[in-house]
């Protein structure tokens, strides 16, 4: 895990802390901050250590949440109180708690990164469609997408229209399940992409797709074609091809993994499928010479 820099708020306790072994601030900041990543259903306790722990843990408690049908986590009255922590959404169903409590993503305003990875046959579709102009008012930088609804595209289409593509110049990532050939008339939309990840298992050929983006996004840097057949949700690794297919732009990387554990991974700071996409293009650019054999 890389080293986390101290927060600011850290030398206003440090009378807190001097109760603790005799470690310097730093170190004792690193040790808690590993004991989080590597027992996080413990966080509770670590909380109650001192309140230079709590100052130092509670942003990276919420720094990443995820909100299922099925699961009320946080519960609403926290998040309204820790909601300005929140960079990193995993969005995948409609909490009951949310519905009856009246709590909205606004509570949330510093988001970045939002996945909306959900099935279209989940009873609570509507429900999850109705957040998005929420969404939209975000400051993402990332955005996922399991499927490209109809009523999906409409939304962004309207956005798009509404705030002369605002929302979208920021975006530098996007990965989307399943593209259609109606969602690669999107790309344009997005004049900032650099890195671009979709599901091999699209009814759309899928060089066709890479031909779309490539010619579309010029500001491309990674193409990423995922397979999704790993063995081991924690395993994330490249592939020489697409079967026969040989992809001639080194910034098409052709990789397996579960997206769900790579965005989680990514979400906490740690390598996931982009980090590793973009490490291979980087040595492919070193035994090219630097040069992208280009889409035309």
């Amino acid at each position: 895990m890389a080293t986390q820099a101290l927060p600011d708020s850290a030398g206003a306790f440090n009378d807190d802390v001097r109760a603790l072994p005799g470690l310097p601030v730093e170190i004792l900041y690193e040790i808690f901050v590993m004991a989080l990543h590597k027992h996080p259903k413990g966080s509770t306790n670590l909380l109650l250590v001192s309140r230079n722990v709590l100052e130092w843990l509670i942003p990276l408690i919420y720094k990443v949440i995820v909100l299922e049908s099925g699961i009320a986590y946080p519960p609403p009255e926290v998040l309204k109180l820790h909601g300005h922590h929140v960079k990193n959404i995993w969005f995948s169903g409609y909490p009951p708690s949310f519905a009856n409590d009246g709590t909205t993503l606004k509570v949330c305003p510093n988001v970045t990164n939002f996945a909306l990875w959900y099935d279209p046959d989940d009873s609570t579709t509507h429900q999850i469609l109705s957040v998005l102009p929420e969404v939209f008012d975000l400051p993402l930088k990332r955005l996922s997408i399991y499927t490209l609804s109809d009523e999906l595209e409409r939304q962004i289409q309207d956005v798009e229209n509404q705030k002369s593509k605002s929302w979208c110049s920021n975006i530098t990532h996007v990965a989307w399940g399943a593209v259609t050939p109606s969602a690669c008339a999107l790309f344009p939309s997005f004049p900032n992409l650099s890195h671009f990840l979709f599901g091999d298992w699209c009814s759309m050929e899928t060089q066709a797709i890479v031909d779309e983006v490539l010619n579309n996004c010029p500001t491309l840097e990674v193409v990423i074609v995922l397979l999704g057949t790993a063995q081991s949700e924690s395993e994330f690794f490249v592939l020489a091809s697409l079967g026969d297919v040989v992809f001639e732009d080194v910034r098409v990387v052709v990789a397996n993994g579960y997206f769900t554990a790579s965005w989680t991974s990514g979400a906490r700071g740690e390598d996931d499928l982009w980090v590793i996409a973009e490490r291979t293009v980087k040595d492919r650019r070193k035994q090219n010479g630097g040069i992208v054999v280009p889409y035309h």
